[in-house]
């Protein structure tokens, strides 16, 4: 069963800010794209934002922000 993306779509609390989930669920997909051996070479990960489409390898506080945004 593929896990549920619906925290993709619902970034933003009642008040406009990052939602909890939201922030949880980025950091899970850091820590997963961290382990892989791409990262280990390089020390960056694809960013997955809408801007670039899983293009460039960033380093991770970039795609952190690429993701919030």
């Amino acid at each position: 069963m593929e896990p549920s993306r619906v925290w993709m779509y619902q970034r933003l609390d009642s008040d406009g800010y990052l939602s909890k989930i939201f922030i949880e669920k980025v950091d899970e997909f850091i820590e997963f794209a961290t382990k892989q051996e791409l990262f280990r070479n390089m020390n960056k990960i694809k960013c997955p934002c809408i801007k670039h489409w899983n293009g460039p390898y960033l380093d991770v506080d970039t795609v952190k922000l690429h993701l919030y945004k």
